[in-house]
């Protein structure tokens, strides 16, 4: 899976103007993960294509999750940075060492019509929780939960796509994603089958 990291900006984009123009960059790397999660379970696919990972506050989009702590942290300049400076100041911006603003209109030409109304209906479910809240209810998932982070002994882990179907601990957080159980069944089995000549997991 190629990941466009101008389109995943503009996701950070997206969230940041629904808070009102500035955004914690834990709590938008969960509203992200859970924009991933109700893409596969109702559309068989991802909107950021990116690799996840299991770590103690719960499920992080890797390549994402650089650019939105090199924005925070300030390391805009740093060689390492993994898209281009100039886009990036375009559109997202440093406020402090845990928020970022927005600074441009977000780019919607990028995004399906699907892909929007999953990111506005994530928002619509967990935009008013504190980021401590969302690592809390990633928490719930099994492909968090299988790989027994705690922190300490285990304190990453790559996850597997494939998981990101699986059932959770609370009916209404599977209705969410999606209330069809078969569906979300003939959703993996599509993701499996576009997606054959790659791996899934992030080894």
């Amino acid at each position: 899976m190629q990941i466009d990291l101008k389109k995943n900006i503009q996701i950070i984009n997206y969230f940041a103007i629904k808070e009102g123009g500035k955004i914690d960059y834990v709590k938008v790397l969960k509203l992200i993960y859970f924009s991933d999660k109700y893409m596969l379970c109702r559309h068989g696919r991802m909107i950021t294509d990116d690799r996840y990972a299991a770590i103690k506050k719960g499920p992080i989009p890797s390549a994402t999750k650089d650019v939105a702590e090199g924005v925070v942290k300030d390391f805009t300049g740093d060689d390492d940075f993994p898209v281009s400076e100039d886009y990036c100041n375009k559109y997202i911006g440093h406020v402090d060492v845990w928020n970022i603003e927005s600074r441009n209109a977000f780019d919607d030409n990028m995004f399906s019509d699907a892909e929007i109304e999953a990111m506005e209906s994530v928002y619509g479910k967990f935009g008013k929780e504190d980021k401590w809240k969302l690592c809390n209810t990633t928490h719930e998932f099994y492909e968090w939960k299988r790989h027994g982070i705690d922190g300490e002994i285990r304190t990453y882990a790559p996850m597997d796509i494939i998981d990101f179907f699986s059932k959770s601990e609370k009916v209404e957080l599977d209705r969410f994603f999606n209330p069809n159980e078969e569906d979300v069944e003939f959703k993996k089995d599509f993701f499996i089958k576009t997606n054959e000549a790659q791996c899934f997991c992030n080894n």
